[in-house]
């Protein structure tokens, strides 16, 4: 599956199982793009017009998180993909798909101050199908799991090697979840992170962490699972999901859901 700076080209159709996506970024700006499936009852233009509500409400930050985060998880469910995958940057991730009908989007805006227009109203909204068949691609070995609960990270109990890995990413929570891996500035230690982030929007100076070296999973539905191949350099990497819970309208990371590894 392939973004340009014009939209998507992915397939027409897949079949159902274990599908192994390689995605790629062959656009000149970051590209986002994140598997939907309709729910029952649910056109496409309803969801496109959650997902487009939701991609200019976090740009322009007004409206409720919580309420257009909410608009989306009802109309669809979610299986992952790749988020701000840089300019000629890949990403493969496996996933099991059931049967029905499906979309590629992005979540995000052209960043245009003035007018801000969603990108999934730009081209960055394509279908696919996903149909019975004679698919037996069977789920591949993970050499790391990570377990996504209501608030809380289960990661490796130990050290993790440095270089590119299979990871298991599992949502066990009954809200949807994603993961980011990023990392420490140098000089900086996970006190420093998590002082941080309790100043909440009286924190001053920059982040102790490095965003844009961020490596994030796409948004996963309670009860899904993706295996992501992974590549972490050498350092201690944040780790935290920022989805808005609906009851306290805080982001997941500030109730508990921080974790910080060690990779060497």
């Amino acid at each position: 599956m392939i973004s340009t700076d014009k939209g998507y080209q992915i397939p027409a159709q897949v079949q159902s199982g274990y599908v192994q996506f390689n995605f790629r970024n062959n656009g000149r700006q970051p590209a986002e793009m994140q598997i939907f499936k309709l729910k029952a009852g649910v056109t496409a233009d309803a969801l496109k017009r959650a997902i487009s509500a939701l991609a200019i409400g976090m740009h322009t930050q007004k409206g409720d998180p919580a309420a257009l985060e909410t608009a989306v998880i009802n109309a669809s469910e979610m299986y992952g993909g790749a988020q701000q995958l840089g300019p000629k940057a890949n990403y493969s991730m496996m996933v099991n798909l059931e049967p029905g009908s499906y979309f590629i989007s992005s979540v995000s805006t052209n960043n245009d101050e003035k007018s801000p227009k969603a990108l999934a109203d730009l081209g960055f909204f394509q279908p696919f199908t996903v149909a019975k068949g004679n698919n037996t691609a069977k789920a591949p070995k993970a050499t790391y799991t990570v377990q996504l609960a209501d608030f809380a990270l289960a990661l490796p109990p130990t050290q993790v090697a440095a270089g590119q890995h299979t990871w298991e990413i599992v949502n066990n929570g009954r809200q949807p979840h994603f993961i980011m891996f990023a990392p420490l500035k140098a000089g900086k230690t996970p006190e420093d992170v998590m002082k941080f982030l309790a100043a909440g929007e009286q924190a001053q100076g920059e982040p102790p962490v490095d965003f844009e070296a961020a490596i994030t999973t796409g948004v996963l539905s309670p009860g899904k699972t993706n295996f992501v191949n992974i590549n972490l350099k050498p350092g201690t990497y944040f780790a935290a999901c920022w989805i808005t819970d609906p009851k306290t309208h805080k982001p997941h990371a500030m109730i508990g859901m921080t974790r910080f590894v060690v990779v060497r």
